[in-house]
């Protein structure tokens, strides 16, 4: 037992590997435990379905499964490949650490990235391979990846209907100002109105600075 204790596997792993490509060793660089991230990786929000045969009613979640996963970018942030990569990313250390990993195509999990302005060159790419379709006004979605892909731009949204979404924003109309204050004080729960205050409270600071 202890001798297998002691057994350091991934290093012998990355020896083996070396010597299987020496040939082209001047070709290649190799580096042994790579950091992904100098901060630790966290999804931004994960959306778990308890249900499964429960509808969601909202058209952005119509899209959504057991496990989901939402990666978001705030104004003026870029999404580009690597942003799409890490949300895939993302996904595979999810699904690794969940219950049911054994099936390659057993796929419970999809992935949404979300940013005020359209991915424009990300999604002309991802269009060039893949099924791109638009669900509605800012909702597109793609097929035949390993995970279910969306991507919601806020900016093309409905603001009625995604009134609190499309308020995160650095250009917020007076309109829009007042639709939002008006949903939020019809809110009842006192969770939904935490998070409706969060909003707010949000658009009031870019208001300020403004």
């Amino acid at each position: 037992m202890e001798i297998e204790e002691n057994i350091q596997w991934h290093p012998a792993f990355c020896s083996a590997i070396e010597l299987e490509l020496w040939e082209n060793k001047k070709d290649l660089k190799y580096e042994r435990e790579h950091n992904l991230s100098k901060m630790p990786l966290r999804i931004d929000f994960l959306v778990i379905k308890k249900k499964p045969n429960a509808v969601i009613k909202n058209e952005i979640g119509d899209f959504l499964i057991k496990n989901n996963i939402f990666e978001y970018k705030s104004p003026g942030d870029s999404m580009d490949a690597g942003t799409f990569y890490k949300a895939l990313s993302y996904a595979c250390l999810y699904k690794d650490e969940t219950e049911n990993a054994d099936e390659i195509l057993n796929m419970d999990t999809t992935i949404t990235l979300v940013r005020e302005q359209k991915p424009e060159k990300l999604l002309q790419q991802l269009a060039e391979k893949y099924e791109l379709t638009r669900r509605s006004e800012g909702i597109y979605r793609i097929r035949g990846m390993l995970f279910p892909v969306q991507f919601l731009v806020t900016s093309e949204m409905n603001e009625e209907g995604h009134v609190f979404l499309t308020s995160l924003t650095r250009t917020m109309s007076r309109e829009q100002a007042q639709r939002l204050l008006e949903e939020a004080s019809k809110l009842k729960d006192n969770g939904d109105r935490k998070n409706a205050d969060s909003v707010v409270r949000n658009c009031r600071k870019i208001s300020d600075t403004s």
